[in-house]
Parts: structure tokens; C-alpha cells; sequence
């Protein structure tokens, strides 16, 4: 698989792992972001299993790849890295532009390359993705109780979340005034261990926090 990205879409893709990845994990694979395209489709999500962050979205270019999955795990810190190489290129910054950083499936892993000759390799890590997906979906319950606070450290962690359209149309960092709050109150034995989730009006970027306590100790 070969992706072309242009600024925008490869700040998305970095931004997920810097809101949802595991830091300096004992378990590699927490540290990256499973990136999924089914033909211009785009389906980026991290967890460190305390928060899931996902961000879904349209290919300016089209990879011919046709409509079948196709998955891999991609460091987070690569793809920070491509993306402040990317920034330092000068380039993409107004609509869509050139792109600037190629996304090829290698043996063993994922090579970042970018038109200014950097490249980035991001291995393959052993394990299974942890299937947090299912936890995005069924009944997200908006009628939340009364007395229950949202942690500030959890809202600055998510708000490193960004579409390609924050970055084209300059609008910067998703604003939380564009996001429906809720509490999925069936997965939890009560209303205070309820993880939260916040999502934008179009689902396209959603973001879950199953433990507010790991980020109250941070």
C-alpha cells in the first residue's frame, strides 16, 4: 500500500497519537496508531486503554488501492515526526497542495518519505491492536448526572485532535464547542466509572475516556 498525503492529512494522522497513544509504553503496539483505508476512506485510531482517540476522513489523492481494508500500525512518534518535517518543508499550509509525505508498506513496517528526501521508519510491533472500536459504538446515553465533572487534564489530552479541514480552512485545534458530551452508562457498575465520550457533530473526529483517574495522576 502506498498513500500520498499533503499537510494537512498527515497532521490528522500524527494528532491521534498524541492524544490517545501510550508514552514510553511496556507494550509497543500502545504507542501506535492503526491507520485503515478502504479505498480513499481513511480510519486513524490509538488507544492507551484509558483513551481512545479516532479521527476518520477523505484522501485529497486517491490510492487505488479499491474498497478492501487494508491496515497497518504506524508509530506515533514517526508520524510526528513526518509531520514537523512536513511544516518545515514551508509547504500545504493553504488547501490541500502537493503532496508531501508518501506512506509505503514496507517488510516488517511502514517507511514515511517526504518530498525534502526525510524518511521515517516505523517497525511493525508484535501483538494484536486492542479491539477498542467496539467500545466507540452502541448506546452513548446524552443525559448525564448531575455532579459529575469532566477532568480539564482529559480535555487538553483530546484536543490535540484534529481533522484535515482544522488545518485547511486555519481554523487550528478542534474546538470543544463542536462536540456532543456523553456518558456510555451500560459499561459501567456505576454512573462515576462511566467512561465519557466526545464526539463532533459529523462522527468524524470522537474521542473516549474510560479512566479519568490515570489522567487526574499525570
Amino acid at each position: 500500500m502506498s498513500l500520498s498525503l499533503n499537510y494537512a492529512e498527515i497532521v490528522s494522522l500524527a494528532s491521534v497519537g498524541q492524544a490517545a497513544c501510550a508514552v514510553r509504553s511496556n507494550t509497543p503496539i500502545l504507542e501506535c496508531v492503526r491507520i485503515t483505508v478502504a479505498g480513499r476512506e481513511v480510519e486513524a485510531i490509538a488507544s492507551d486503554r484509558f483513551v481512545i482517540g479516532r479521527v476518520t476522513f477523505t484522501l485529497a489523492v486517491d490510492p487505488e488501492i479499491g474498497d478492501e481494508p487494508i491496515t497497518h500500525l504506524v508509530d506515533a512518534q514517526a508520524l510526528t515526526q513526518a509531520a514537523a518535517s512536513a511544516k518545515r518543508a514551508g509547504k500545504g499550509w493553504h488547501g490541500t497542495g502537493a503532496a508531501l509525505v508518501t506512506l509505503d508498506a514496507t517488510e516488517g513496517g511502514v517507511t514515511l518519505s517526504l518530498a525534502t528526501g526525510d524518511t521515517f521508519r516505523s517497525a511493525t510491533p508484535a501483538g494484536n491492536f486492542p479491539p477498542v472500536e467496539k467500545l466507540t459504538e452502541g448506546d452513548w446515553n446524552a443525559d448525564i448526572p448531575s455532579g459529575q465533572a469532566l477532568n480539564v487534564l482529559a480535555l487538553a489530552q483530546l484536543s490535540k485532535l484534529r481533522h484535515p479541514l482544522d488545518t485547511l480552512t486555519g481554523a487550528g485545534a478542534t474546538h470543544f464547542g463542536e462536540f456532543h458530551v456523553a456518558r456510555r452508562l451500560d459499561q459501567a457498575s456505576s454512573p462515576k466509572l462511566a467512561p465519557w465520550s466526545l464526539s463532533r457533530r459529523d462522527g468524524a473526529v470522537f474521542a473516549m475516556i474510560q479512566s479519568l483517574s490515570k489522567l487526574s495522576n499525570a
